[in-house]
């Protein structure tokens, strides 16, 4: 995972130089053991996550960047099932984001959102809960030439409907096939989005795959920038 670029550093002066006194004698410094993590999150490349002084689970988040990756047929205008295979594909690589800073960090808020459809349980990385909003930028490989994002029978947006549809939880038992078991490992399911309205904006990029086994098939690049837009001045307190 990448962090976000923050605000450029200001010229050191003589008047804001680091201020030597001890620390109960410093404002604003915080010392708890959610600051502690947060301070190691901050210097990680995943993303930001601070705490308060009192200890309480308030967390403030201001962006993450991460990829993900699918490999296999994205139909147009696919049918729940064919989503639901594209949900299947990307959920170790979900679940195990949650396993890396900033996001393990809110195991400590209670964990992550999980919400119940047609008996199942899914959990969502971008929820509104946390007021986090994502943006996509999107390398679609397929056997063919590049180019023909912009085309009248709107193949790749067809395409992408079944992507954004993939990337987010079920929203009703008619979402999931049926049939379906989870398996011990999907409970829950973890998903990127609770909603797709919860895309912000999104880029698409085409290129050729070559050997490709069917014409169908394709491979998948999507870059996910989580962001909080609840932040101010990148910093923003959640709970």
């Amino acid at each position: 995972m990448g962090g976000c670029a923050g605000p450029s550093r200001q010229p050191t002066t003589r008047a804001s130089r680091a201020d030597h006194r001890p620390a109960r004698q410093r404002p604003n410094v915080r010392q708890g053991p959610l600051d502690v993590a947060g301070r190691a999150a901050a210097r990680s490349p995943g993303g930001r996550v601070g705490g308060r002084r009192d200890g309480s689970n308030h967390v403030w988040f201001r962006c993450v960047k991460f990829m993900l990756t699918y490999e296999g047929p994205l139909a147009t205008n696919g049918r729940p099932s064919q989503k639901h295979d594209i949900r299947l594909a990307l959920h170790p690589q979900l679940r195990e984001l949650w396993q890396h800073k900033p996001l393990a960090q809110f195991y400590d808020m209670g964990g992550p959102n999980v919400s119940t459809v047609g008996g199942y349980d899914f959990c969502s990385v971008v929820h509104p809960r946390w007021n986090f909003r994502a943006h996509l930028e999107i390398l679609m490989l397929r056997p063919e030439a590049p180019g023909g994002v912009v085309k009248p029978r709107g193949d790749i947006d067809n395409r992408l409907k079944t992507l954004f549809d993939a990337l987010t939880r079920p929203t009703q038992p008619q979402d999931i096939p049926s049939g379906w078991t989870p398996g011990d490992d999907q409970k829950p399911l973890h998903c990127l989005l609770d909603d797709d309205s919860l895309i912000t904006g999104f880029t698409v990029r085409t290129d050729r795959l070559l050997a490709a086994p069917t014409q169908s098939h394709m491979k998948l690049v999507i870059g996910v920038e989580v962001e909080n837009t609840a932040a101010f001045g990148g910093l923003a307190v959640l709970g």
